[in-house]
């Protein structure tokens, strides 16, 4: 068992945030899986839920994987915050397609994970659509331009081959 204060015991994890010491109160003993602290508060999350920070913040997409089907959001109001980690299964507007763009805008809540915050039922309040036709576009590969190339491949290997046994010949 971790000590986390005044004669107060917890069975696992504690997330102390702020690097601030503990505050339980009144001696009790705490038998929560995880306890979350914020601001001289001890929040306990319910049957292991995440527990909402902030609700209706207003942030960009600054950010995007999408192999991996992740993003980070910058915050509108409070620009000194990192990037806020979002996934494309928190989308709740499927009028734009589900996936995450550059420069989006967006409203979103703010929950506190064990790894950091996160960002979950997102809308994308407006979506830039110059930023996405300026994205670069993989190019196809054409099998015209593969078939012309293996001919000029073929070219060359029948010349090496009459070079090489002209050569040959061409000693004895």
């Amino acid at each position: 068992m971790t000590e986390t204060g005044v004669d107060s015991f917890a069975n696992n994890s504690v997330i102390v945030d702020d690097d601030e010491p503990m505050i339980v109160g009144d001696g009790q003993r705490v038998y929560s899986r995880t306890i979350i602290r914020s601001k001289d508060k001890v929040l306990n999350p319910v049957n292991n839920e995440p527990i909402v920070v902030e609700k209706g913040v207003h942030g960009t997409i600054v950010t995007v994987n999408r192999a991996k089907h992740y993003a980070f959001l910058k915050r509108n109001d409070k620009n000194q915050y990192k990037d806020i980690f979002a996934r494309e299964a928190s989308l709740i507007n499927q009028s734009y397609q589900g996936k995450f763009f550059l420069s989006d805008k967006c409203k979103f809540d703010v929950i506190k994970t064990i790894k950091g915050l996160e960002a979950v039922n997102i809308q994308i309040t407006e979506r830039n659509i110059k930023s996405i036709s300026q994205l670069p576009k993989i190019p196809k590969k054409k099998k015209e331009s593969n078939e012309q190339q293996m001919e000029l491949l073929k070219d060359v290997f029948k010349s090496a081959m009459y070079d090489l046994i002209n050569f040959l010949f061409g000693l004895n």
